[in-house]
């Protein structure tokens, strides 16, 4: 026999060999991770419709798989997830043979339905304790994806619906069972991509959360068609409260993040940092309910509430593109609903957060419309490691015809409001306890209407006298504007900043005009 002869039988031998041992290895390694499954922890229940091993495509498919968790010590059902396929590419065959780890290419998981029971009993704490006891098997995949997969959380005690999301696609790389970011998961990994659809949060006992789009990735972040909204109507939330609460309906169109970093950058504190957001057409329609008991627990200014957080946040910038916002109160029973409306309004917000140097402020710069037409400017700063809380508000309004006004005041206040308001300039300076207020107004033919209590008809003699003590233009002054200040305003810290400033307004007001 030829050499050449001689290596064409040799390699013969051993393909045939190779070919006759290729069953025996798949079912070898089949056997191996039936026996790795069946000794699980009890409350791991898993079954497999079949698995599939292919030596020669390094390829494992398991086929409609249907895994259990349970509680540990009541073993009731608290997670269940069923899916169609779970595809193991370009996998290890040697690793998992001889050293006990699992390193695969590609993972493709298709179609889980994922399905988690909430209730008191099933939460664990996640301490550095349990992750140091918890004995994984090393693995590494490269690639990981979740294609058109179901995720539902539900509450057992009162059988509602906390999180939605149907359906979802996930792609993560470099997969390691190293802890990440990303509290309470036992895995690390560098780069994801997130698209889900029809998301729903259950946000509390009040308000819930939708989201239309979600796309998420490690540096940016798109929703379309947010709401976030009070659950019931106006009238169905004031019945069961027990004291004041504001009834909204938020919307946005589309809400943009880059420069997005989040996640648990030491074991304990959760970071959320942007460099830019943009809301496009966000709009805020806010009801309240004055018959409803008023809450008497103090109201921080927002310097405070950002530098109390118990995460570390930094959003850089936040643009507002065309918004608009509707304020309704309800005062008396038998009385319309007061309104407010700012349109077309456009922000920039800077340094929101608690993780900014001394040195640098907030600042919020706003223009809008206010009631139909009228040009709204207002600045505000404030920093937030300022523990007086000090603050300045600056405010420019355009041309307004008082009555425009009256959908407001008539209702609240039994006030019918004439004339013109040509021009306002007004600054307010002040802290968690006090303030300064400085106006100058430019208006004609203003006059008050007081109205009879529960009627629209005119209070003759009231309205007489209390325009008495009103001047009717501001043409009296060289400069045509007529100036009102008031110091040491006082806050009503059961309040917000907002009732805040509308009582320095209304003093400022009353000094100008009177």
């Amino acid at each position: 026999m030829t050499k050449h002869k001689r290596r064409i039988a040799i390699l013969s031998v051993i393909i045939v060999a190779f070919l006759a041992l290729l069953p025996l290895v798949n079912y070898s390694i089949e056997r191996k991770i039936e026996n790795y499954i069946s000794n699980l922890p009890d409350h791991f229940i898993i079954h497999i419709e079949d698995i599939k091993v292919n030596l020669l495509s390094r390829k494992i498919d398991f086929i409609n798989v249907n895994l259990t968790l349970l509680g540990k010590t009541d073993k009731s059902v608290n997670a269940e997830i069923v899916l169609d396929y779970a595809t193991f590419k370009g996998f290890s065959f040697w690793d998992i043979l001889f050293n006990n780890t699992i390193t695969v290419n590609k993972l493709v998981i298709t179609h889980p339905q994922i399905n988690y029971q909430q209730s008191e009993g099933n939460a664990e704490k996640n301490t550095s304790k349990n992750r140091r006891q918890a004995k994984l098997n090393l693995f590494k995949i490269h690639h990981f994806e979740i294609v058109e997969g179901e995720i539902e959380m539900c509450n057992t005690s009162n059988a509602s619906t906390l999180l939605h999301v149907k359906p979802f696609n996930l792609k993560l790389d470099n997969v390691t069972h190293q802890f990440s970011t990303f509290k309470n998961i036992p895995v690390s990994f560098n780069d994801y991509n997130l698209n889900a659809q029809s998301i729903f949060i259950n946000a509390g006992v009040y308000e819930t959360l939708e989201v239309d789009t979600l796309l998420l990735n490690t540096q940016t972040a798109l929703m379309k068609s947010l709401v976030f909204k009070t659950k019931y109507s106006k009238y169905e939330l004031s019945k069961q409260l027990k004291n004041e609460r504001d009834h909204f309906h938020f919307t946005v169109d589309s809400l943009t993040f880059s420069g997005l970093d989040f996640g648990f950058k030491t074991d304990t504190t959760l970071t959320f940092k942007t460099e830019k957001i943009k809301l496009f057409k966000p709009e805020l329609a806010m009801f309240r309910d004055k018959r409803v008991n008023d809450d008497y627990k103090e109201k921080p200014l927002y310097s405070k509430m950002l530098r109390d957080l118990n995460f570390n946040m930094g959003l850089d910038n936040i643009s507002i593109i065309d918004g608009k916002i509707i304020y309704e109160e309800k005062i008396k029973q038998d009385a319309q609903t007061g309104r407010l409306v700012f349109k077309s309004l456009n922000s920039e917000i800077k340094n929101i957060g608690n993780i900014y140097k001394d040195s640098i402020e907030t600042t919020i710069e706003t223009e809008a419309f206010f009631m139909k037409n009228a040009p709204l400017k207002a600045y505000w700063a404030f920093n937030v490691n300022d523990k007086n809380d000090h603050f300045t508000f600056k405010g420019e309004l355009g041309q307004l015809n008082a009555s425009t006004l009256n959908s407001f005041t008539e209702p609240n206040t039994a006030i019918r409001l004439e004339g013109q308001l040509n021009k306002t300039y007004f600054t307010i300076d002040g802290n968690r306890h006090t303030a300064k207020v400085d106006l100058k107004i430019n208006y004609d033919a203003f006059s008050v209407i007081i109205l009879k209590d529960g009627e629209h008809k005119k209070n003759k003699l009231l309205s007489a006298i209390a325009n008495i003590f009103i001047s009717k233009n501001s043409y009296n002054k060289t400069d045509n504007f007529l100036s009102g200040e008031k110091e040491a305003v006082q806050r009503d810290k059961t309040k917000s900043i907002f009732n805040f400033l509308w009582l320095n307004l209304k003093q400022a007001l009353r000094d100008a005009m009177t």
